[in-house]
């Protein structure tokens, strides 16, 4: 675990880049793809697909460079997906995220084949890249997993502020280390004034320190259990390794 004064790596992840608008109807037509496809044996599979959207859609709008395209190409790639179109995309280790590349990888080499710039109605200069061309693979691939650790980290955020009032009572995790993202270099007793004054009932500097152990404990859990929900392999030892993978064991040990 990181230490609690001068804490610089505990910081909130970046806010996503595509539409929020077009996130919430691409989650929403999966969810109706999924439904009439009614396949109850990947349902885990597929609540986690829609669960990481964004990183589907940036993926695929970084490809093609086009938001209607994209949006186009991301339920063509849910409807395929949910279909079982991509069996031969193997992923090492059992890793969601590498599932998940591969195939979109496909789509994109597939919608380059077929159209080309014309039909996607981009220029040479923006066209999709080529199967062949794997620096322009290796570029989206970075980008992909650099969104897929930002969501990784979104989604514990929100399970974190979600927990802190599950017994009835808030318990000021969210609150406490949401203030130490946004403040570093606070000390502990700057903290408590700022705290007092946000929760409106006094609180002390021994009380922040007791609370963001307490905080970094819940949030470590949390991401654990998120990243669990992408791996077929569920040991500690095979989530300890895609923690690491994605730059996050910091946030564990």
């Amino acid at each position: 675990m990181t230490p609690i004064e001068g804490d610089h790596d505990f910081h909130m992840p970046l806010k996503p880049k595509p539409d929020a608008s077009r996130l919430t109807a691409i989650s929403t037509n999966w969810e109706e793809i999924i439904e009439a496809r009614g396949d109850s044996s990947g349902d885990k599979r597929n609540r986690i697909l829609i669960r990481y959207a964004s990183c589907v859609y940036t993926y695929i709008l970084q490809a093609c460079r086009n938001d209607d395209t994209a949006e186009e190409l991301s339920q063509e790639f849910a409807l395929r997906f949910v279909r079982g179109d991509y069996k031969n995309a193997d992923p090492s280790k059992g890793r969601f995220r590498d599932y998940l590349r591969a195939s979109l990888r496909n789509l994109i080499a597939d919608q380059y084949r077929k159209n080309k710039e014309v039909a996607l109605n981009i220029s040479s200069a923006e066209r999709l890249p080529d199967e062949s061309t794997d620096s322009q693979l290796a570029d989206l691939d970075r980008e992909f997993h650099k969104h897929w650790r930002e969501q990784v980290l979104r989604l514990t955020w929100n399970a974190l502020r979600e927990s802190d009032s599950e017994s009835g009572r808030s318990n000021d995790y969210y609150t406490v280390l949401h203030y130490r993202s946004l403040n570093p270099n606070a000390k502990s007793s700057e903290m408590a004034d700022a705290l007092t004054q946000q929760l409106g009932r006094s609180v002390n500097a021994e009380w922040v320190r007791q609370k963001l152990s307490r905080a970094r404990k819940k949030f470590a859990d949390l991401l654990a259990t998120e990243v669990r929900r992408s791996l077929s392999e569920k040991t500690e030892e095979a989530i300890r390794e895609e923690l690491a993978a994605l730059g996050l064991l910091k946030y564990i040990d």
